[in-house]
């Protein structure tokens, strides 16, 4: 399933992000990500909840970097797809780079 969901997600870097220069990385892999999820979803294959962790990870993981070389703004959807797996001192590091005062309530933790 992991091989499949690579596949995918490589594939939609090929269709979603031909010759863009300008695109930010960390929303090309998210792009990317969330592609290859629908096309698995649309499939009716179902996604083991570990991959899926897994993905919101990696893309946490890319918005932090994006952070680091100090992107001026993120993307929401992103952001919200990752939020979960953000730590709380992060959420008010980002939080003008992007609104949060309206994303869910639920943490990863219950929180």
């Amino acid at each position: 399933m992991e091989n499949l969901l690579t596949y995918l997600h490589e594939w939609a870097h090929f269709f979603l992000h031909r010759n863009d220069e300008t695109t930010p990385r960390y929303l090309k892999e998210f792009q990317a990500e969330t592609w290859a999820l629908d096309k698995m979803q649309a499939a009716r294959i179902t996604v083991p909840e570990e991959l899926v962790f897994d993905s919101k990870m990696r893309i946490a993981k890319d918005i932090r970097g994006a952070v680091r070389r100090k992107v001026q703004r993120l993307d929401r959807s992103a952001f919200e797809f990752a939020w979960p797996y953000l730590q709380d001192f992060e959420l008010e590091e980002f939080s003008g780079l992007v609104s949060v005062n309206e994303l869910p309530e639920q943490r990863k933790d219950g929180s």
